[in-house]
């Protein structure tokens, strides 16, 4: 498909990881419809505009520890909303012990969707400490309605990886999540405490 097409087939996958809670529109007579197209449109132009400078992501190594163990990740940050934007998007394979971490600025309750990652995942949602408050496995999802992964908790930042890696290593809630990538936590964008 050509890239322009792409992009607006896309246009509703834009905001892959980063979806409102719903219920986010009461209270604003006839503000949803022209809010959402507001929405759409700039997701829209973040993403051709992540394609036109050819979006790359800084990387970086985690851990995660519980009981004594460490694991150990090679991640790329998604610090920006353009990169939370694209994410792990049509990617074909992840490396085992590779991943992609997501860090907000600020506290959030956003849920995540799958719409167009290829590869099933499990994503853990951490705090500023680190500490994981959750985590959930997603599956891949092509074509509309993809549902969203909702993690119940306010986080600050997530860690997607191959679905099961938590699982395999024997790792569960309350594990704590560290390393270099996290010295690359976003300030507040625009100088306000809002997440994107």
């Amino acid at each position: 498909m050509a890239p322009l097409r792409a992009a607006l087939s896309a246009r509703t996958s834009v905001l892959r990881h980063r979806v409102p809670k719903p219920g986010l529109w009461k209270g604003f007579s006839g503000a949803p419809t022209a809010a959402k197209a507001a929405v759409g449109y700039l997701a829209l132009g973040l993403f051709l505009l992540a394609l036109a400078q050819g979006l790359t992501f800084p990387k970086s190594t985690l851990y995660v520890e519980q009981g004594g163990k460490r694991h150990f990740l090679k991640v790329e940050v998604a610090d920006t909303p353009e990169r939370q934007a694209q994410g792990l998007m049509f990617r074909k394979a992840l490396p085992e012990d590779e991943g992609m971490v997501f860090l907000f600025p600020a506290p959030t309750a956003g849920g995540f969707w799958m719409k167009n990652t290829l590869i099933p995942l499990s994503i853990a949602f951490f705090d500023r400490q680190g500490v994981i408050l959750r985590i959930l496995d997603m599956e891949p999802c092509r074509a509309d309605p993809c549902p969203v992964y909702y993690p119940g908790v306010v986080y600050q930042g997530a860690l997607e990886v191959n679905q099961g890696w938590f699982r395999r290593r024997g790792l569960k809630e309350g594990a704590r999540v560290g390393g270099e990538a996290l010295k690359l936590w976003p300030k507040p964008w625009n100088g306000t405490p809002s997440s994107p």
